[in-house]
């Protein structure tokens, strides 16, 4: 709990292993960062280029 107090913490926490070069690729088109945009809360992100969301659990167990 003191590691991660609530869901954005852990979420930033799982980019960072599965980015760790801060490199985000979209799971459903393959684009990578330059094409990428992070919504206002935070959470997600959405693809400019399929226009689909996703966050950092998208497509993993």
């Amino acid at each position: 709990m003191h590691r991660f107090p609530d869901d954005l913490t852990c979420l930033k926490h799982l980019e960072k292993r599965r980015w760790p070069d801060g490199n985000t690729v979209c799971p459903h088109c393959g684009h990578q960062k330059k094409k990428i945009y992070r919504s206002k809360d935070g959470k997600t992100f959405k693809c400019s280029s399929c226009s689909k969301r996703f966050n950092a659990k998208t497509g993993t167990l």
